[in-house]
């Protein structure tokens, strides 16, 4: 069982770290003044990928602390 939650704890930061850097991607797009490529609709699924990353990462981190 103790393995198990340091397993989840890993991957929920290694998701958390993903979500991260995902965000500092879209906000260096938005800040280099590329609004056409931010625009796309691949973007605002990146948004969504990054919050579900997130989230996801959240989930497993508070999982593995419950007893």
């Amino acid at each position: 069982m103790e393995l198990k939650k340091r397993l989840l704890k890993i991957v929920g930061i290694v998701f958390i770290i993903i979500g991260l850097i995902c965000i500092i991607a879209i906000i260096k797009s938005v800040i280099s003044m590329d609004i056409e490529l931010f625009a796309n609709i691949s973007d605002t699924i990146d948004v969504i990928a990054t919050l579900l990353f997130l989230y996801v990462g959240y989930i497993f981190i508070k999982y593995s602390e419950e007893k």
